[in-house]
C-alpha cells in the first residue's frame, strides 16, 4: 500500500494517512491472529484472557522493541562506517524478536518497534538524550527492499501452493469476506472524512485496502500451528487476498482515469478561454 500511494502522488495527508493505517492495520492483524490461534490451542474462551494476550502482546512486545532499538542505536554510532552493520541490525532484529516471543509477548509487536527507533535515529536520540547520527542510506534501503520481495514472493508462492482450485467454500466465503470488508470500509471512510478534506479523495481510501504479506503469512499460522483440518483458512485468505487487489487495482485503473479526463477538461476550458 505504502508504496502504491507514493507512484500516485497523493497529497501529503492523505499518504500519511494511508500509510499509518496500513501500518497499524498489519500490527493488529498480527496480534489478533496469535491471541485467536492462543485461545484455541488452550481450549480457554474468556473475553478477559484475550484481552490480557493483547495487552500483555502490546506492551511486552513495545518494551522489548524500544529497549533492543535504543541499546542497538548506541551501538551503532560505533559500527557506523563499518561493513556488514546492516547485517548485524537484521541479527539485533532476530534477537529481538525471539527474545519477546519466549518472554510471552508477540515478536511482530517488537521489530515494529524496534525499526521505529532505527528509522527515526535522531528524534529518538534528542528524546533519550544522546546524540545520534544514523541515517539508512539508499544502499541500505535498495537492500531492504530486495530482501521484502524475496520475503513477500515466498510466501505469496507459499499460499497459493496450499489453495485448491476445486474448493466452491473457500472461493465463496473469500469473495464474501471481501465484499464485507469493502463494504465496511465505504462506510468508515464516508465517517472519517465527513467534513474533512478527505473528502476528495474518498474513492482511493476506499479501495486502497489490498491485502499483502501480513495476511499472506498468518494465512499459513493456522495450518502450521493448528494442523491440516484449518487448511481452509488459508484458501479462504488467498482468495480474499487476490481479490482485494483486483478490486484496488480497478479503483485506482478508474481514479487515474478520471484526473485524466478532469486534466483534459480543464487543459481544453483554458486553452478555449486563451483563443
Amino acid at each position: 500500500v505504502v508504496a502504491l500511494i507514493r507512484k500516485l502522488k497523493v497529497g501529503e495527508k492523505i499518504e500519511t494517512t494511508l500509510s499509518i493505517e496500513s501500518v497499524l492495520t498489519d500490527v493488529f492483524c498480527t496480534v489478533g491472529a496469535f491471541t485467536v490461534i492462543k485461545i484455541l490451542l488452550s481450549g480457554e474462551v474468556s473475553m478477559g484472557a484475550a484481552l490480557g494476550s493483547v495487552g500483555t502482546a502490546f506492551g511486552l512486545g513495545g518494551l522489548v522493541g524500544l529497549g533492543f532499538g535504543i541499546a542497538w542505536l548506541i551501538l551503532l554510532e560505533k559500527l557506523k562506517g563499518k561493513p556488514n552493520a546492516y547485517m548485524l541490525t537484521l541479527a539485533m532484529l532476530l534477537l529481538t524478536y525471539v527474545v519477546t516471543s519466549n518472554l510471552g509477548g508477540n515478536g511482530a509487536v517488537s521489530a515494529l518497534f524496534f525499526g521505529l527507533v532505527i528509522g527515526n535515529s535522531r528524534p529518538i536520540g534528542r528524546l533519550f538524550k544522546f546524540r545520534s547520527t544514523v541515517s539508512i542510506d539508499d544502499n541500505v534501503r535498495n537492500f531492504h527492499c530486495q530482501i521484502s520481495f524475496l520475503v513477500r514472493d515466498f510466501f505469496f508462492v507459499f499460499t497459493g501452493l496450499l489453495f485448491n482450485v476445486s474448493s466452491l467454500t473457500s472461493i465463496f466465503f473469500g469473495i464474501l469476506l471481501t465484499l464485507i470488508f469493502l463494504g465496511t470500509r465505504l462506510v468508515a471512510v464516508k465517517i472519517s472524512a465527513f467534513k474533512s478534506e478527505l473528502r476528495n479523495h474518498e474513492l482511493l481510501m476506499t479501495v486502497m485496502f489490498p491485502r499483502g504479506l501480513a495476511a499472506a503469512v498468518l494465512a499459513s499460522l493456522p495450518l502450521t500451528m493448528l494442523g491440516s483440518k484449518y487448511q481452509i483458512f488459508s484458501e479462504i485468505a488467498f482468495i480474499v487476498i487476490f481479490a482485494t487487489i483486483i478490486v484496488c487495482t480497478i479503483g485506482v485503473v478508474m481514479l487515474k482515469k478520471r484526473e485524466n479526463t478532469r486534466s483534459a477538461t480543464k487543459y481544453h476550458i483554458q486553452s478555449t478561454q486563451n483563443y
